[in-house]
């Protein structure tokens, strides 16, 4: 019920800022997310979907795996926190926390894995539909990173 109620607000929603200045709010929110009251934030969030403009709340992180180190610090989550240093943003690391990971080469699985779906005709664990979802984010990022969002 929820979601019908929520994709019948989004029908019904009339932007009142343009493209430009929602990525502007957007960029701000970045720089200064402690800025906005809630009901302002929840007009960005609306504008955001509705000019399909990428909106990140609450804690940042980059999840990591890093083939050079031991298998107990292989896999990790870097938690960083958003500067902004003569106009500049930079991240400054606050803590890393290790995942434990399964001793195993990753590389060698995903080959098990597709001689199988190849000669056994099993199901794949990822599909055509989840390889175009992984080339949207990617295309998203990249087109964040090149203007600045």
């Amino acid at each position: 019920m929820a979601t019908q109620q929520q994709q019948q607000q989004q029908q019904n929603f009339q932007p009142q800022l343009s493209y430009d200045q929602t990525r502007q709010y957007v960029s701000l929110y970045g720089k200064n997310p402690g800025a906005f009251k809630p009901q302002q934030l929840e007009l960005i969030r609306q504008h955001a979907q509705y000019h399909n403009v990428p909106f990140y709340e609450g804690e940042f992180g980059i999840l990591e795996f890093n083939d050079t180190k031991d298998w107990n610090e292989k896999l990790s989550i870097l938690f960083y926190e958003k500067e902004t240093i003569k106009g500049n943003l930079s991240l400054k690391l606050l803590e890393q926390k290790f995942i434990e990971t399964e001793e195993t080469e990753p590389l060698k699985n995903e080959c098990i894995h597709f001689s199988e779906v190849v000669n056994n005709g099993i199901t794949p664990d990822t599909d055509g539909t989840e390889g175009l979802n992984v080339l949207k984010v990617l295309t998203m990022a990249t087109k964040s990173a090149s203007e600045g969002v």
